[in-house]
């Protein structure tokens, strides 16, 4: 009877252990996932890490097989890049499992005074295991849902744990090393010279995620000041090029009534010849000025019909697949960041071409959201370094995150960026929901 609640009491620790690490692992995901998906890969979880436990109720590689099948399923069920499920596996297994249930020992052998209890619950079936199994469990779900429903604010440093992801997993690595080495001594018999062993462990491992948050933290702040300061100077080059064409137009406009005055003059002294030449020189510039593109929304007709008026001086054929655009919720200043970078991208790489310039502009609405499409022929090549996107111009810390820009941009509005070339076109394409 003893025996079944023992296997009995491992087989629930084991599927709440695995279980509340995958809602550990969807939360720092985001992703949102029912419990009856999560429940048979717990189970098997469970079943399986039992098997393992007859030959050896502690051992490290039970940890390391158990890191392997927690990051696999959470790849599968999450549908996310395996590095990262990989990471955040780790992170759970090695600092909330393992470093909580180390201290506990450490914790109960101190409070009663017996230096053994390590031994007795890691090496054989007893009613202490079960008590501390589930207190263990308790204590870990206890963590793990604090963070999940009172942390919210966690959520920000998604984008750390993805981007960094490869320096956490070696701290992982790293500090699990160290833990097991010293778990060794806790499981044989907790002493005061154990005890000195794990409180420097303790210290030095604090001491270390407050190194590598203080340098994480300056990374981000260095790259989000530069980030935006390139992103102004990018806006007010493209805020004076349509400014200046505004302030041509208004000029024209402006001398108008000195031009009416001429023509008045030359009616009046019939000399139509004359009349209409001049008529024609005041025509021309508002012909050259005439709006190729109306969608609806002014902001994207005067940067599309003012970029068409820059390509066009650059030889660079301009072609549309233009609809009406519905009311979208981005604002100007975004429309203009993704426009503007996008437009004058695909017009500079068609300029590297001899002849037969070309950029081909699409903007819809598809499906409740709207979808910008840019095409053009180029003749640099393409360089691409661990599947990002690097520019060929001399100036790269201005010009190399121009893209970056529009990405935060479109990422903003939880909208989606894609690229796709071949040997002669290159397309982009975004698409923010409405």
């Amino acid at each position: 009877m003893e025996y079944i609640v023992f296997i009995s009491t491992e087989i629930i620790v084991n599927f709440l252990e695995v279980y509340v690490g995958y809602k550990f692992i969807g939360f720092l995901l985001g992703a949102r996932n029912s419990i009856i998906k999560l429940i048979p890969y717990s189970l098997i979880y469970s079943f399986f890490l039992l098997a393992l436990q007859n030959d050896d109720l502690y051992s490290s590689y039970i940890v390391y097989v158990s890191v392997a099948y927690i990051s696999i399923t959470a790849c599968f069920v999450f549908k996310k890049h395996y590095l990262y499920t990989l990471t955040l596996s780790a992170i759970y297994l090695v600092f909330i499992i393992a470093f909580s249930e180390l201290n506990l020992l450490v914790l109960i052998s101190l409070f009663t005074g017996n230096s053994f209890y390590g031994n007795i619950i890691t090496s054989s079936h007893s009613l202490i295991r079960v008590f501390y199994s589930l207190a263990m469990k308790l204590v870990q779900f206890i963590i793990v849902f604090t963070l999940i429903s009172r942390f919210h604010g966690i959520l920000k440093y998604r984008k750390v744990l993805e981007k960094y992801k490869l320096l956490i997993l070696l701290i992982c690595i790293i500090s699990y090393i160290a833990m097991g080495y010293l778990a060794n001594y806790i499981i044989v018999e907790i002493n005061s010279s154990t005890v000195v062993n794990w409180l420097s462990y303790l210290v030095f491992l604090i001491l270390c995620l407050i190194a590598v948050a203080s340098y994480l933290g300056y990374k981000i702040t260095t790259e989000k000041k530069d980030l935006i300061e390139l992103k102004n100077i990018v806006l007010e080059k493209n805020y004076d090029s349509l400014k200046l064409i505004h302030e041509e137009q208004s000029k024209t406009a402006h001398d108008l009534k000195n031009h009416l005055n001429i023509l008045r003059k030359y009616v009046r002294e019939q000399r139509q010849s004359e009349a209409l030449t001049y008529l024609e020189d005041i025509i021309k510039p508002f012909n050259d000025k005439d709006m190729e593109v109306w969608t609806g929304n002014d902001i994207i007709d005067f940067i599309v019909n003012s970029k068409s008026m820059e390509a066009r001086s650059l030889n660079v054929r301009m072609l549309y697949d233009i609809h009406m655009i519905k009311e979208i919720k981005l604002s100007d200043r975004d429309i203009n960041c993704i426009l503007s970078n996008l437009i004058d991208n695909a017009i500079e790489a068609a300029t590297k071409l001899e002849d037969d310039r070309w950029v081909r502009l699409s903007l819809k609405n598809i499906n409740d959201m709207f979808i910008i499409k840019i095409e053009n022929n180029y003749g640099n090549s393409i360089i691409k370094k661990r599947n990002k996107l690097l520019t060929d111009k001399e100036d790269k810390k201005i010009h190399g995150l121009g893209i970056k820009i529009v990405k935060e941009t479109v990422k903003k509005y939880d909208g989606y960026i894609d690229f796709y070339y071949d040997n002669l076109v290159f397309k982009v394409t975004v698409g923010i929901p409405i």
